[in-house]
């Protein structure tokens, strides 16, 4: 059986998206930073689809982490995330090696055997891409890994929302009420962004309790 591939159909709204500004890439980095610190695996990353190829628009992780930011790989070639966006819904893979739907996939050329992402989408549901994390050994990830990354993914999500509420609010304004709508929105974002890292954060330190391991986080 194959395993479901994206289906490279272009973005409708894709020349109006907003560029994704370098503070949203520093908390996308901390957020997956995190992330592959609390659930012990190589690789977190933020995927990013293109009409007919996919980047890592964000990556974190340990020295073990084959991936680099800004690489692209084409899609159609049978890589995890393109089952995550065809279905928009998660993903896990424990081992690919074990698994005759995964076991040519091109990630095992690098070692990573274990998958678990989840789709992140624009406001109009329209696809961005994937949050994923990689394993290098068998990992079958525990609801609470999973639980977290959803918080995660809304996060990222969020951020995306709220810079399309930037830009559509610049658009309705006249050049003038754009300065000062935009400082009032922008803002607004701040205290969300920094809202949403406590949440995750208190979070994070109760998953490291549950662990028995000491709180990291203030």
């Amino acid at each position: 059986m194959d395993n479901p591939s994206y289906d490279p159909v272009p973005d409708p709204a894709a020349a109006e998206r907003p560029e994704i500004p370098a503070y949203i890439v520093e908390q996308w980095t901390q957020i997956i930073g995190l992330i592959s610190e609390i659930c012990a695996v190589p690789a977190s990353l933020v995927m990013k689809r293109h009409p007919t190829e996919i980047e890592v628009f964000v990556s974190a992780g340990t020295e073990d982490n084959p991936y680099k930011s800004g690489e692209k790989a084409r899609l159609g070639t049978g890589l995890y995330c393109e089952t995550v966006m065809a279905q928009r819904k998660e993903l896990c893979v424990p081992n690919a090696r074990k698994d005759p739907l995964w076991d040519r996939n091109p990630d095992i050329k690098v070692n990573m055997i274990s998958y678990l992402g989840q789709p992140l989408l624009w406001p109009d549901k329209e696809v961005f891409g994937t949050l994923c994390i990689l394993d290098s050994k068998e990992n079958s990830y525990s609801d609470r890994i999973k639980s977290l990354l959803a918080k995660f993914r809304r996060s990222i999500e969020t951020s995306l929302a709220l810079l399309c509420e930037i830009q559509a609010r610049k658009k309705a304004q006249s050049e003038v009420e754009t300065t000062v709508t935009g400082l009032m929105v922008m803002k607004g974002v701040m205290v969300e962004r920094e809202l949403r890292m406590i949440e995750l954060k208190e979070e994070m330190n109760k998953l490291l309790v549950e662990l028995g391991r000491p709180k990291k986080f203030p």
